[in-house]
């Protein structure tokens, strides 16, 4: 089946591959671009550093590339939201890295990091995107640990699809759309309105990470077509692959 993977480019080519392995034909079309953005780093003595996505990672590496206690910050204690921003935050050098064991976005990343860290051992830096789904330094803060907010990138939505992905939409060959956050959703369809009609008359499947994202489905799409994974998190994503190819729904 042909795929059409909306992530930004570096995350799509990750999931491109593990499209392939199950056999899968993945069209590559970030409707997201990522912008990495200055910012200082604050002066004070952090206890630990907050990330919610590999982006964030990236974000903090290239600041800390070249000053004289990189090394040190490579030392602090870096809370990752999941085991691939955790893993993104191991290849960067980072080497005191944790992550909880369940999915739940930035309420249950709050959870692990009250447990963990002490509010009396200083604050935390959370590195974040410009746009983000939740509010971590509001939880945190709620917890009595002081946080000092950054950010780090954006994610610019594209105005047009790639012609290969939107050729297969039009011409009913794709047979899914991944969708791993409400903003691609929303940009995904902002960039497709002149040929809704045409998708609407296809037989394309939108898979949907959560209901939040799923939420953002246009009228024009019947729920029938909309399918949303058991977990947020991509393997539940691609199990429902099987139901699409096969026409069955999935909530």
């Amino acid at each position: 089946m042909r795929v059409i993977v909306t992530r930004p480019e570096e995350e799509a080519a990750e999931t491109a591959r593990k499209l392939a392995a199950l056999g899968h034909e993945a069209l590559v079309a970030p409707v997201l671009q990522i912008r990495l953005l200055p910012f200082a780093l604050p002066g004070h003595d952090f206890q630990g550093v907050a990330v919610t996505s590999s982006n964030g990672v990236r974000a903090l590496s290239t600041v800390l590339a070249g000053r004289h206690d990189a090394a040190q910050w490579r030392q602090r204690r870096v809370y990752a939201v999941g085991g691939r921003t955790a893993q993104a935050a191991h290849e960067a050098g980072f080497v005191n890295v944790l992550a909880p064991q369940r999915t739940g976005g930035v309420g249950v990343l709050a959870e692990f990091i009250t447990s963990d860290a002490d509010p009396r051992k200083g604050p935390l830096l959370y590195v974040s995107g410009r746009d983000v789904a939740g509010d971590l330094a509001g939880e945190l803060s709620a917890r009595n640990f002081s946080v000092t907010q950054v950010t780090g990138y954006a994610a610019d939505a594209v105005k047009e699809l790639s012609s290969n992905a939107r050729k297969a939409l039009v011409d009913g060959t794709a047979g899914a759309v991944l969708f791993y956050s409400a903003r691609s959703a929303s940009a995904f369809f902002e960039a497709t309105s002149e040929i809704h009609g045409k998708i609407r008359d296809t037989d394309v499947r939108f898979l949907c990470l959560s209901p939040g994202v799923a939420a953002m489905m246009p009228e024009t799409i019947v729920c029938e077509r909309v399918s949303v994974a058991k977990l947020p998190e991509e393997s539940a994503l691609l199990d429902l692959l099987d139901a699409a190819a096969g026409g069955g729904s999935q909530a």
